[in-house]
């Protein structure tokens, strides 16, 4: 009898072990519920998506053009673009920036020369949601040149009548 004891007992360690051992690299090899964060291919995607977008669907005084055609329109052909993505200015880096979901902006950039910049900041998500539908909101339009404060232009149409202004003194 207690040799039937003793098998039973090293039948269920076996058995215990082998459990034991398929459950742990079923943990190991389980993908995750939220993938690893792609920057660069959220980065590209986004800002992609804001060039393309009809800046009338942003402001309806302003041309049935795409965000990126209307800026270099704006700026001019010899002006140096760049694009990126950004918090539309919302972190504080305290602890209460831990786990918000930060508003995500496209920050177009022009310099125009040596002294003259131009910066468009167009909120179209959040950082955990992505894209959202819905129309985009402008957080922020400035004009600024190396000696004085710069203009920030209430909106975007008046980017550039503020801008002619500007390079005109």
């Amino acid at each position: 009898m207690q040799i039937k004891h003793r098998k039973i007992i090293r039948l269920l360690y076996v058995a215990a072990f082998v459990l034991s051992f398929f459950i742990c690299s079923s943990g190991q090899t389980k993908k995750s519920k939220h993938p690893r964060w792609n920057w660069k291919k959220h980065q590209t995607e986004t800002i992609n998506y804001a060039k393309k977008y009809l800046v009338s669907n942003i402001e309806p005084n302003l041309p049935r053009q795409s965000f990126a055609v209307w800026f270099r329109e704006t700026v001019g052909k010899e002006a140096k673009i760049d694009w990126e993505i950004n918090d539309c200015g919302e972190q504080t880096g305290t602890s209460e920036d831990v786990g918000r979901d930060f508003s995500m902006c496209v920050k177009a950039f022009a310099t125009l020369g040596s002294d003259v910049s131009v910066s468009v900041n167009i909120q179209f998500g959040t950082f955990k949601r992505g894209i959202t539908p819905g129309a985009p909101a402008v957080r922020f339009v400035s004009i600024s040149r190396e000696d004085d404060f710069g203009i920030q232009p209430e909106k975007m149409a008046d980017l550039s009548k503020r801008l002619g202004e500007l390079l005109s003194k």
